[in-house]
């Protein structure tokens, strides 16, 4: 397995970068997610108000995107409004931009951090950032995608709160594009930790109409999808079994 030692660099980027905030709060311990195996094109680290995110500058999209979600901001974010719409990233290099009229071909704007998770109006208009967004398939988008952040969130409100890891799944030798500049991911996960029961794991959920979803530890994800969510976990840690609540009913 190969392993990036990008931990602290990333850090620095996104903690130190022109226009970002000082993010280390969104990660478990303060480490944000580590690559554990290569990733598409030039990446850059950027803070938001409520979450972070990796991008590939050759996929244009993110490579993963991470929140903490507290129990308060949780129970606010249902009454919270957005005031915006879905834009391109202007803190990434013009090339490495996606654009919201590259999805014109069916394929949904898939949120990584969810808007529905968001308490403020400003910080909810930075989840349309397309730094943010990936080609989802409308089937896993507005079925059983959203009943895991709706589980995930509610989960948040009774707990105290949760690290939240989500990303797609890229594969350089299966790669497909929409409108020919966005890769279009054969998978997306979401792995969450709860610091009150030092439990968590991931889901991931194949990208089609008919879409598949299976329950794995921390450490399986880490394996299978290149990005360690939580590298400051023990390898016993990471290797539990996963504790996930259900998927909720979409709307």
């Amino acid at each position: 397995m190969i392993r990036l030692l990008l931990a602290v660099p990333l850090l620095t980027v996104l903690a130190t970068s022109a226009q970002a905030r000082d993010c280390t709060h969104l990660f478990l311990n303060g480490r944000p997610p580590a690559l554990t195996a290569a990733q598409p094109g030039d990446r850059k680290g950027i803070c938001f108000l409520a979450y972070a995110a990796l991008v590939s500058g050759a996929a244009r999209d993110p490579i993963w995107s991470a929140e903490h979600l507290t129990a308060r901001y949780a129970k606010r974010a249902p009454h919270a409004r957005r005031s915006g719409s879905f834009h391109p990233e202007q803190r990434l290099p013009a090339d490495a931009r996606a654009y919201p009229r590259d999805y014109d071909h069916g394929w949904d704007r898939g949120h990584m951090t969810p808007a529905r998770d968001i308490a403020t109006r400003r910080a909810k208009d930075e989840t349309f950032s397309m730094a943010n967004i990936v080609p989802q398939a409308p089937a896993l988008n507005r079925g059983v995608w959203e009943g895991i952040e709706s589980a995930v969130r509610h989960l948040a409100a009774r707990e105290g709160e949760l690290y939240i890891v989500t990303g797609p799944i890229l594969r350089p030798d299966d790669r497909r594009t929409e409108n020919g500049r966005v890769e279009i991911p054969s998978a997306t996960w979401k792995a969450i930790y709860n610091p009150a029961t030092s439990t968590g794991g991931a889901w991931i959920c194949t990208n089609t109409m008919s879409p598949d979803c299976r329950t794995v530890s921390i450490a399986t994800l880490s394996q299978q999808v290149g990005v360690d969510p939580f590298p400051s976990l023990s390898r016993t840690e990471a290797a539990r079994s996963p504790e996930l609540p259900a998927p909720e009913p979409s709307r």
